[in-house]
C-alpha cells in the first residue's frame, strides 16, 4: 500500500452497493476500510477528508437530474479539509466540471472522451 496511514471510507445510500463494496474490498485488500450507508456525506464531520472519489448518479429510480450530484459536491466541499481534493467521473454531457467550478472555484479536466469526463477540484 502506498499510504498505510490512509483511512478509506465508502459511502452510498444503497445498502446493496455498500455490501458489494465491503465484499469486494475484503477480497482484494488486507487492510480495513469503513462502509457507511448514508445519503451523500451527511454523516461526515466537516473539514475531515483529504480526498473524495465520486461517480455521482444522474438518476434515481425514474427521476433524472443533477440534484444528487449537486448535493454530493456541496457535501464534499464541507467535508474536505482546505487543500483537499475531489475527483469525479461522469457522463460528459452533465457538465460536472462547471458545477465543481461553481462550488470549489476551480476545476481541472484530467481526462475526457466522447462519453465520460474525469475532473478534479481543490478546496481552497
Amino acid at each position: 500500500m502506498l499510504n498505510p496511514e490512509a483511512k478509506i471510507i465508502f459511502s452510498d445510500e444503497s445498502f446493496m452497493a455498500i455490501e458489494s463494496a465491503r465484499l469486494n474490498y475484503k477480497q482484494y485488500f488486507e487492510d480495513e476500510a469503513s462502509f457507511l450507508w448514508t445519503n451523500c456525506y451527511e454523516a461526515q464531520p466537516k473539514n475531515t477528508l483529504d480526498y473524495v472519489l465520486c461517480n455521482p448518479p444522474f438518476h434515481q429510480q425514474n427521476t433524472i437530474g443533477d440534484f444528487i450530484a449537486w448535493q454530493m459536491f456541496k457535501d464534499s466541499h464541507e467535508s474536505l479539509k482546505v487543500g483537499g481534493k475531489i475527483r469525479i467521473i461522469g457522463n460528459s454531457h452533465l457538465g460536472y466540471q462547471m458545477k465543481l467550478k461553481k462550488i470549489f472555484g476551480n476545476s481541472l479536466i484530467i481526462a475526457t472522451n466522447q462519453k465520460f469526463i474525469i475532473c478534479e477540484s481543490i478546496k481552497l
